[in-house]
């Protein structure tokens, strides 16, 4: 509990704009976090793995570009 409000007061003491979800995690705890903090989540990451096969994270090359896509467009 204290760790995550050590984390929402840091999110708005640095006035993040968006927090992000990997596209490995559940996304619960930072839907929280996002709310109590009151930024939005932005699309959701390719870091750990690879999407499936035909989707925006599915080689290397392609998660890449989708990272950068999304987060360029959430700090907008």
């Amino acid at each position: 509990m204290q760790d995550r409000v050590t984390l929402i007061d840091a999110i708005k003491a640095q006035q993040v704009k968006a927090i992000f979800i990997e596209n490995t995690t559940n996304p619960q705890r930072v839907e929280r976090v996002a709310q109590e903090a009151s930024v939005i989540i932005g699309p959701e990451l390719y870091t750990d793995a690879h999407g499936p096969v035909g989707s925006s994270g599915a080689t290397y090359v392609d998660a890449i570009r989708h990272n950068s896509s999304a987060i360029v467009d959430a700090l907008k």
